[in-house]
């Protein structure tokens, strides 16, 4: 099992803000933020719903000062997946770390090019011209390769457990989507492949990275140092 589901969660050194993780559908979006909490960040969990419904501006993506009585961790679900959602308004104020937020869009099921994910995939480009940094895990990864413009398409194969390393970390992944994010690969985007399938199992480019596989894995060895490499911008 991995490490960080055996062993106490050690106190975060640094404060690196807060963290909107949008809830794709998938109750793993919780323990995304979980993690990410003990990476040192201070998460709030949003329902796709409540975001891919509303025109979300750069007003809505501002820092706020933290409060002690701010929820840590809110999930209004809804049960509805990209594909089937319900209206909704978004929260006000949907705070996330300076200068102009972190946003982590968590698994879910469908394909990224569902009509229901349009709304998601509106959201990340408002995010992006906002001045946000949009990360993504599985589903959330696969959006943000659509909207970079590289294809998915039906995995051919599931494949068991595997060390593998991406953004310098070494980790244990699963891979168990239904689709995969494959080439070619516009310029400005990095890319870390299977080199057996020639997946694109993560990638990188100005504001966006992401990974096809769950970080937050009972066997994802390595990761807590896979999700606090994700979050963070990549080196100047």
């Amino acid at each position: 099992m991995a490490p960080h589901w055996t062993r106490p969660p050690v106190p975060a050194a640094v404060d690196r803000g807060r963290l909107l993780v949008a809830d794709l559908g998938d109750d793993s979006a919780a323990t995304l933020a979980h993690l990410a909490r003990r990476c040192g960040w201070r998460p709030t969990v949003r329902a796709v719903t409540a975001l891919r419904d509303t025109d979300l501006r750069a007003a809505d993506l501002h820092d706020t000062a933290h409060r002690p009585d701010d929820p840590d961790l809110t999930s209004p679900r809804s049960g509805t997946s990209p594909a089937h959602g319900a209206g909704g308004r978004a929260p006000d104020g949907l705070g996330v770390t300076r200068p102009a937020g972190t946003v982590l869009l968590g698994p879910g099921p469908g394909h990224p090019d569902d009509p229901g994910s349009e709304g998601v995939r509106r959201f990340v480009r408002e995010a992006l011209r906002a001045g946000c940094e949009v990360r993504g895990v599985e589903l959330g990864f696969q959006v943000l390769a659509r909207v970079l413009g590289l294809p998915v398409v039906p995995r051919r194969t599931a494949g068991g457990p595997r060390v593998v390393e991406v953004f310098g970390v070494r980790s244990t992944l699963v891979l168990r989507n239904r689709f995969a994010v494959t080439g070619p690969v516009p310029a400005g985007v990095e890319t870390w492949l299977d080199e057996a399938t020639g997946e694109v199992l993560a990638l990188r480019a100005p504001q966006v990275a992401g990974v096809q596989f769950r970080p937050e894995a009972i066997l994802a060895k390595g990761g807590a140092d896979v999700l606090d490499a994700l979050l963070r911008p990549p080196p100047a």
